[in-house]
Formats: C-alpha cells, structure tokens, sequence
C-alpha cells in the first residue's frame, strides 16, 4: 500500500484495494470461504548503481545501471551535465538502455551523468561526477618541451 500512495498520493482506498487485488498472484490459496483465492504481491524494493569508470581516459566509455528488485520490467533514462567553473550545465537527455555508452574527449570539462530506473511502482534514480581527462573543467596543462641541451645533469643543478 505504502508503495502505491507513494507513487501516486491522491490514491483513495478504493483505487489501493483494486490495485493491489489486480497484482495479487490468483490460485494459491486453498480453504477460502468467501475470500478471494488471491495473494497479495509485494515487489522487491527497486534499487540501481551506476558501474563504469569515474576517470576515464579518452575514447569510448561504458557505464551500466545495475538495476535490481521491483518487478524487473525496467525503464531507463540517462542525463547528462557539464560541470563548468561557473556551475553545472542543463540536464541533456542521451539514452534510454541499461547501458549508456559515450565517447569521452581529452578537451571536455567533467560531467555528471544519472540514470533513473522505472518499474511500474516504483523509480530510483542513481548519479555520478565523472573527472575529466584533463582534469576539473577540462583545462590541460600545455605539453612542454626540452631543447637540447636544457636537461638537468645527473647532479640536477643547473649549470647554465
């Protein structure tokens, strides 16, 4: 019952009873006298985790949403924001599977994605900050280079 009201509060008790008498598994009670042959049904409680690197290097990344418990008929949305210096980004919708797949480039500021699992009953919704390549707000250090003759002696004092 706690479920049903939770998914949708303005519920009122005729609308409980039909719903959890429409879920109740029919045959498997004996010696009824008067009562439906029903049983209630209570599905697990939905739960979701996010796997998959949280500092990927640059290529293509996969994370999975690990659903578990409900009535394992899921849904799925991934979300996805930058996360700039000045504040995160808008929400961006980028797929609909158990699994989003993405390619991460060297130049992209960090993210944060998320992923909301759905059963009929029943929604957790999971996040996690993924580090940029290049580090906060994509920003790399430039490459430097040694000309030849400015590398340090075996003693590390610069003679020059």
């Amino acid at each position: 019952m706690a479920l049903l009201l939770d998914r949708d509060p303005s519920f009122g008790a005729t609308e409980v009873r039909d719903s959890i008498l429409s879920m109740a598994t029919k045959g498997q009670l004996s010696g009824l006298q008067g009562s439906p042959d029903k049983l209630a049904f209570t599905p697990q409680v939905l739960d979701a985790d996010i796997t998959g690197p949280a500092s990927p290097d640059t290529g293509t990344v996969e994370w999975d949403s690990n659903p578990d418990g409900g009535d394992f008929e899921y849904g799925f949305l991934w979300e996805e924001r930058y996360e700039y210096a000045w504040g995160p980004g808008d929400w961006n919708t980028v797929a609909t599977t158990r699994r989003y797949e993405r390619t991460v480039h060297q130049w992209e500021p960090d993210f944060t994605i998320r992923v909301t699992v759905t059963t009929s009953l029943q929604e957790a919704v999971r996040s996690r900050y993924i580090h940029s390549p290049c580090g906060e707000y994509g920003m790399c250090p430039e490459s430097t280079t040694t000309e030849p003759g400015d590398e340090p002696d075996d003693d590390g004092v610069d003679d020059g």
